[in-house]
């Protein structure tokens, strides 16, 4: 919503959305705009495009972005063991768990690493 908008994040944060009563929702998906208040408290309309109007209908489920998070890490070569201190993890189990979703990102790209053809 950053990148399609150009807002500040205290603005993203009071933004209100209720699907089911646009009166009590700062986002009209239909007409792509999204009432934001400013730093003076100042309502303006924002446009944003069809690709951010199809996100925002996205439930969100917050706790991916820790998955994401650990995901990256590791995918980018992150050590473990500076992971699990990182997000405050005492057993490997938590390591395994979020690292399952970047284990078959992170085999590929160490076998085209690896397994080049150059000499």
């Amino acid at each position: 919503m950053l990148t399609a908008t150009g807002i500040r994040a205290g603005e993203l944060a009071w933004i209100r959305y209720d699907p089911h009563d646009p009166r009590c929702s700062d986002v009209d998906l239909w007409q792509r705009e999204i009432t934001v208040r400013g730093k003076a408290g100042r309502p303006w309309a924002v446009r944003i495009g069809h690709e951010a109007a199809r996100q925002c209908g996205v439930d969100a489920w917050t706790h991916r972005f820790r998955h994401h998070f650990s995901h990256t890490w590791l995918d980018r070569g992150g050590a473990e063991g500076d992971l699990m201190e990182l997000n405050g993890w005492s057993s490997p189990q938590m390591l395994r768990r979020y690292g399952a979703s970047a284990r078959s990102a992170r085999a590929r790209r160490t076998y085209d690493r690896i397994m080049t053809d150059r000499p």
